[in-house]
């Protein structure tokens, strides 16, 4: 009988030691706070002519598996790369992109209606893009960088404009915050070069 007491009370001190332990290490090592980081659309600030050059049926983006998750892609100058597991982006990147286009295009007026992948309704043109990289290159020279590919085809499968935009922005500060703006921008900014593309091909026909 006193063998059991001892050993409940050995038991009880040795938990209440546990919890001592593991909340002083709270403490000392307190847990770092997650951070999301949004991107978000801006218009077109020149004003353009609208086109309306018809229906338009904007698909899904597709994303590169090593970008495609809400952790930022860190890189430091060599193939090595990181996931930050505490700064994510707060919408993900497929979503952003479709709407940066959705809004974009409709906002400039470049079509007369902008629709959906699942609209029941027919489009005359068709506008597909991926997002091949877009990550923060850290250290000594902070950069965002982004390489976005963008086409117009028909829906019978005809391109009519394929766009490229590869761009390395330098960073004013090595935070995330500034990388974040940066990022942002890139977006826009292939959004809008898409787009002029569209217009310079239909006005040379």
């Amino acid at each position: 009988m006193m063998y059991n007491k001892r050993k409940k009370l050995f038991v009880r001190t040795l938990l209440l030691g546990a919890a001592v332990i593991l909340s002083s290490s709270c403490t000392i090592f307190p847990s770092r706070a997650s951070y999301y980081y949004a991107l978000e659309y801006s218009a077109p600030e020149a004003t353009v002519e609208a086109v309306e050059l018809g229906v338009v049926r904007v698909f899904e983006p597709n994303v590169s598996s090593a970008y495609n998750r809400r952790q930022i892609v860190v890189r430091d100058g060599s193939p090595r790369f990181q996931y930050l597991t505490d700064d994510m982006w707060a919408i993900d990147l497929v979503d952003t992109l479709q709407e940066f286009i959705e809004r974009y295009v409709h906002d400039a007026g470049t079509f007369s209606e902008v629709i959906g992948e699942f609209s029941p309704l027919p489009a005359d043109f068709e506008i597909y893009s991926a997002i091949r990289r877009l990550e923060f290159l850290c250290c000594d020279t902070p950069e965002a960088r982004a390489e976005i590919v963008f086409k117009l085809r028909r829906p019978d499968g005809q391109v009519l404009v394929r766009e490229e935009f590869r761009r390395n922005e330098a960073l004013e500060a090595g935070d995330l915050v500034a990388y974040a703006w940066g990022a942002n921008a890139l977006l826009l900014e292939a959004v809008a070069e898409f787009d002029q593309r569209i217009r310079d091909h239909f006005a040379g026909q």
